[in-house]
């Protein structure tokens, strides 16, 4: 590392370059830990590895046993970490059972919500905490509901239905308003309210399903989605029109010459931009707001200027 850190001081390297290969680095450093399992009570059959005698294909040990589908850990102090699962279940885990953190240890739930009428009924599709107290969380599911629960009680505070599979959601960290945003199988942004229950509210614009959505963490008002029709569109909601711009990968000049203004005041963005050749099935913006990350079935992770809307680097992984 030292050596490349001296070869782009001298311009050996180019900025790009160095760029792609430090993410190259930070992208395979990462390991699982193998000491730490989740027991979710439900047990199954597996072979570990080649290696593994008979008496190893023991019963396994699962948080999920249809699969994990959701994964959120509260921002405050880390020690809650919330799952849902492709069978409709919800688990709550305290990451402070363990006492050593370098000793093996098996995680068992706090909390378990169980698939019902009043919970969901279908796969988890997306899981978060509420972002100014960790004792609350949402979920929302391919049952159509987004629904608000007690972290402590794991009990069901509110619940709304969309009418449509919801892919993901987004609350803002910083906003006052209270709003979750909802991507659902409709290609309409759904915003659903929280203080007041209404969730009539939606951005249109997309062609497609929306499988990705982030909120600005800088800006409360400011949205970014993504699609199945490879569009990144990032909103002002407080705006009639809403939209802002659009994330163009062939795009040279940045977001203030993606559009032209019109007689009506209004933005007519480029119908050709796209921010990835495929469906964009992940968001997120850098912790100061100054760059957007955005993932998609192309095989590409890109990273925008959120200033500028300029592509700034992309990586062949996904």
């Amino acid at each position: 590392m030292n050596q490349l850190l001296l070869e782009r001081s001298t311009g050996a390297v180019g900025a790009n370059v160095f760029a792609r290969l430090e993410t190259t680095r930070l992208l395979t450093s990462f390991q699982p830990s193998p000491q730490y399992r989740f027991d979710g009570g439900e047990r199954g059959v597996a072979v570990h590895d080649g290696e593994a005698s008979s008496s190893d294909a023991a019963a396994s040990i699962w948080a999920h046993q249809a699969g994990v589908s959701a994964l959120a850990l509260e921002r405050f102090d880390g020690k809650i970490l919330v799952s849902g699962g492709s069978d409709a279940s919800i688990r709550l885990w305290d990451l402070e059972q363990c006492g050593n953190p370098s000793t093996p240890h098996t995680f068992k739930p706090v909390g378990t919500i169980r698939p019902s009428s009043q919970a969901h009924r279908f796969g988890i599709t997306h899981l978060s905490f509420y972002p100014f107290d960790s004792a609350a969380f949402i979920s929302t599911s391919y049952d159509q509901t987004l629904k608000l629960w007690s972290t402590d009680e794991t009990r069901l505070s509110a619940s709304f239905s969309l009418g449509s599979k919801i892919y993901t959601h987004a609350i803002s960290p910083i906003a006052s308003h209270l709003l979750v945003a909802c991507g659902t199988q409709h290609p309409a942004v759904r915003l659903v309210d929280l203080r007041s229950g209404s969730s009539i509210q939606s951005l249109t614009g997309h062609g497609g399903a929306i499988l990705a959505a982030a909120w600005s963490p800088r800006h409360e008002y400011v949205l970014a989605t993504g699609s199945v029709d490879g569009t990144v569109r990032i909103w002002d909601i407080r705006r009639a029109g809403a939209l802002i711009g659009m994330l163009d990968q062939e795009d040279s000049l940045g977001l203030y010459y993606n559009g032209l203004l019109q007689s009506d005041g209004k933005v007519r963005m480029r119908a050709s931009a796209k921010a990835h050749a495929a469906p964009v099935n992940g968001l997120t913006w850098t912790d100061d707001g100054g760059y957007i990350i955005s993932a998609g079935h192309d095989s590409r992770i890109r990273v925008w200027d959120a200033a500028t809307a300029l592509p700034c680097l992309h990586h062949p992984w996904v």
